[in-house]
């Protein structure tokens, strides 16, 4: 029986007894899971205006902040485009040669592959965008503003 569980009570065995969770334990699990909840908020970047699934970098990140955002983009909502491959692999040194502008934009392709308003249809060409694989892929002016 692992220590993380109280030993058996009175007429139990280890092997057939209920186990009994120790109260300092919940307490750690009631932490480590509102902890991680705080921690995707603050993860999150800006909302796209009429997308919700199309965040963007926030205005306040560092570039290297954003290229972060971007390679936890593309190795979630991208990793199934056999195409974008290769930039997924090499992003970390392909987006910090990138302006702030272009970063925001491959963001927001990576992010509007996934949006049921039009990008989904071409998954695997806004995929491809945001992994620096296309070039082209112009993004509205509202992503730099």
């Amino acid at each position: 029986m692992s220590s993380l569980f109280a030993p058996p009570g009175p007429g139990q065995t280890m092997e057939y007894g209920p186990a009994v969770i120790r109260p300092s334990w919940i307490v750690v699990v009631l932490l480590v899971v509102l902890g991680a909840g705080c921690r995707r908020k603050q993860d999150q970047g800006d909302v796209f205006p009429g997308k919700p699934v199309v965040q963007l970098c926030k205005k306040d990140w560092s570039h290297e902040r954003c290229c972060a955002f971007l390679q936890q983009c593309l190795s979630t909502i991208c990793s199934d485009s056999p195409r974008a491959a290769p930039g997924i692999a090499s992003v970390g040194n392909w987006c910090p040669g990138l302006s702030d502008k272009d970063v925001r934009c491959h963001v927001f392709h990576c992010y509007v592959s996934i949006s049921p308003t039009g990008g989904i249809k071409d998954h695997d060409s806004h995929c491809r965008h945001a992994a620096h694989q296309l070039p082209g892929g112009a993004c509205p002016s509202l992503v730099y503003q």
